[in-house]
């Protein structure tokens, strides 16, 4: 699929997470994947390279049709914060719940510009499937952007709120025609894809010429000496090669 291809809404992938997915990712897609909005697109586990062996990934990124994107981080275990620092199954994260969004919505946007595209607006929340609260966290990132594990029966309801609260507020722009695609290529649904006609024409032609490791040593013997001798039949024609000096190269078959 290309960026200029239509993509079906829906949820990404279709039917089942891999094997390596976290149990509180695999909760988050069973709970988009019942409720999502109508019209909406969700990916899980968006990657994208920034130099080298480095990365930056998303959890979820969720397109809202006219709206903007959403990405969603999600974090598993009981999550608390106590003095200042917030903690994972009681172990202090290696950084806020929303740092790594944020990095991914800095990647994801040179990437549109890389594109020569236009992206609509995006924004940033995050999902503690397996923690219960009351009330949302008062740390001025977080506030109304988190959902918990009593929220994901209704994410159908609650995603159109959550998107327009994560969105950057007077934050407006007119986004290319194909930003949903675009975001479809990145997550590459299947690969390789299926070569058309003319390519396969050309791959066969390509391996019909190919020459084998006698004829190559004879071609560049051709090129690098004045007399070259080429002895061979129609199964052979490279079969013996013979190198001397002289005005031109002569062919014997």
């Amino acid at each position: 699929m290309n960026e200029n291809s239509p993509v079906a809404p829906g949820i990404f992938p279709r039917s089942t997470l891999p094997l390596h997915a976290q149990p509180s990712e695999r909760k988050v897609y069973e709970a988009l994947a019942s409720a999502l909005p109508i019209g909406w697109s969700a990916w899980h586990s968006l990657k994208i390279r920034i130099r080298g062996a480095d990365f930056s990934e998303a959890d979820f990124v969720i397109a809202g049709p006219a709206r903007g994107i959403l990405v969603l981080e999600v974090k598993g275990g009981i999550v608390r914060k106590r003095d200042g620092v917030w903690f994972q199954n009681e172990r202090p994260m290696k950084m806020p719940p929303l740092d790594q969004a944020h990095r991914f919505v800095r990647v994801l946007l040179r990437k549109y510009e890389e594109h020569d595209l236009v992206p609509p607006v995006i924004g940033v929340a995050v999902v503690f499937p397996d923690t219960d609260f009351v009330s949302q966290p008062t740390q001025g990132d977080l506030e109304g952007l988190v959902l918990g594990a009593q929220e994901l029966p209704y994410m159908e309801e609650l995603l159109p709120g959550l998107l327009g609260r994560a969105l950057p507020a007077g934050l407006r722009r007119r986004p290319s025609p194909e930003w949903t695609a675009f975001l479809h290529t990145l997550w590459c649904e299947s690969w390789p894809s299926a070569m058309n006609l003319s390519c396969v024409v050309k791959g066969r032609e390509a391996r019909r010429v190919r020459l084998d490791g006698e004829q190559f040593a004879a071609l560049e013997s051709v090129i690098g000496n004045d007399l070259v001798l080429v002895r061979g039949g129609a199964e052979g024609p490279c079969a013996h090669l013979y190198r001397g000096a002289g005005p031109r190269a002569r062919r014997e078959r």
